[in-house]
């Protein structure tokens, strides 16, 4: 005796007398290439909203065939940060009062597949995230919003850096550089040397402090400036995630995936190791449990994760 699988159907007849078996065989439905365009947007201020495209193989989805907006980073969800707005084909996102300066993940799930965009958030048009980024590096907010509009090109030729607007900590920037053989080159982070040689190279850095930094680089030709670019990034902590709880109840809190050695902190206290923190919280109020994860131990992940959760006990 043996099961068929289900795409896979068997009929039975007689032919002169002569039972025949005939197996028919229903491929699948192919998955649909389904996009959001455009593949990234940056929120200058909480004020701005954007609109993406939702196609599926070049036609646009209907608002039916939606089947969940997810707001992410690494595997939590912030979906409170933005409203969304479906419509046939259009997806608009509006930034709530909760939003949070960072970088996000916008996925989307419909009933042909799933695509995705990235949402950065530097909020950089805030005249107190202004003043913050300013005194950090010693200018005026008049020269701070200057700086954050620049893209800074110099040379005879053109190259531009494939730089976003805000990372998290932890997280490693990598750029891939078809320098010319032959050609000098020279990255600079904050004015300083961090990496050089000649030719096509690999830029890696893993931002290891929040803050505000620049980003610049230099090739030469014979001790030339023939290209450089430079851009601003900011380096924030992930946005926390939310839990609400009660007195008395356990909660279990997950560590992020991958790595082989965890910190948890509660309020600042060291409260254990291990991928996973049971604690039972015994007053009402509000609590910080922070986890930070290090010993990469699976490919593709940064170098580290810190993730705080923001506990609010009744």
């Amino acid at each position: 005796m043996y099961t068929m699988q289900n795409s896979q159907k068997v009929r039975m007849t007689k032919v002169i007398g002569m039972p025949v078996l005939f197996l028919v065989i229903c491929a699948p439905a192919l998955a649909a290439d389904v996009t959001l365009s455009p593949a990234s947007v940056t929120y200058e201020a909480p004020s701005e909203s954007y609109t993406f495209t939702l196609e599926a193989d070049g036609q646009p989805v209907a608002p039916g065939d939606v089947k969940a907006t997810k707001i992410m980073v690494g595997e939590h969800d912030y979906d409170y940060m933005f409203d969304a707005n479906v419509s046939n084909g259009k997806i608009t996102l509006q930034p709530t009062d909760m939003l949070e300066i960072g970088s996000y993940d916008l996925v989307v799930r419909t009933s042909t597949g799933t695509a995705h965009a990235k949402l950065y958030a530097p909020l950089s048009d805030m005249e107190g995230t202004l003043k913050q980024r300013a005194d950090e590096l010693g200018v005026t907010v008049n020269q701070m919003k200057a700086l954050l509009g620049l893209t800074s090109q110099m040379g005879r030729e053109m190259v531009e850096l494939d730089v976003a607007p805000v990372y998290h900590l932890g997280q490693k920037l990598v750029l891939a550089m078809r320098t010319q053989a032959g050609r000098e080159y020279v990255w600079r982070i904050d004015g300083r040397v961090v990496q050089f040689g000649e030719g096509p190279h690999t830029f890696e850095h893993t931002f290891m402090d929040t803050g505000l930094y620049s980003i610049t680089y230099t090739e030469y030709d014979n001790e030339t400036v023939v290209a450089q670019d430079s851009h601003l990034v900011s380096v924030v902590d992930e946005p926390p995630v939310k839990v609400d709880t009660q007195k008395g109840r356990q909660v279990n809190f997950q560590g992020p995936a991958g790595y082989g050695k965890y910190v948890w902190r509660l309020d600042g206290q060291r409260v254990g190791t291990g991928a996973v923190l049971e604690h039972t919280f015994q007053t009402e109020g509000s609590h910080t449990v922070v986890c930070t994860a290090t010993r990469v131990q699976a490919p593709g992940k940064q170098a580290f994760r810190k993730v705080a959760y923001r506990v609010d006990v009744e």
